[in-house]
């Protein structure tokens, strides 16, 4: 469980999230959601963005909690399975576009 605020999430947004996977080592927090969109993705591309806007906030807020962690960020599809680590670059971008996502 992930909850708070964080510092480059939209002005007043508070997160309160069930993360499907996470581990915190020394250097690094590991931030894995299961998606089962069937077909699943074959490239970051075919993602789509509310789970890209889904897995910033989460890395943002985890940022927050772990201050000077690595925070990665995978997205397990379950039509396979298969793990897809996801873009820091794409992600940061995502986190700009959140406040326009659908809830």
């Amino acid at each position: 469980s992930l909850a708070g605020r964080g510092g480059a999430l939209p002005k007043g947004m508070y997160l309160h999230a069930q993360i499907d996977r996470s581990a915190v080592p020394d250097t690094t927090v590991f931030i894995v959601d299961y998606k089962s969109n069937r077909p699943a993705p074959l490239t970051q591309e075919e993602v789509p963005d509310i789970h890209w806007g889904q897995m910033a906030a989460y890395r943002e807020l985890a940022r927050e909690i772990y201050p000077g962690r690595t925070a990665i960020c995978a997205l397990l599809w379950t039509d396979g399975p298969r793990l897809m680590v996801l873009d820091d670059k794409r992600l940061d971008h995502a986190l700009t576009l959140i406040d326009g996502l659908p809830i």
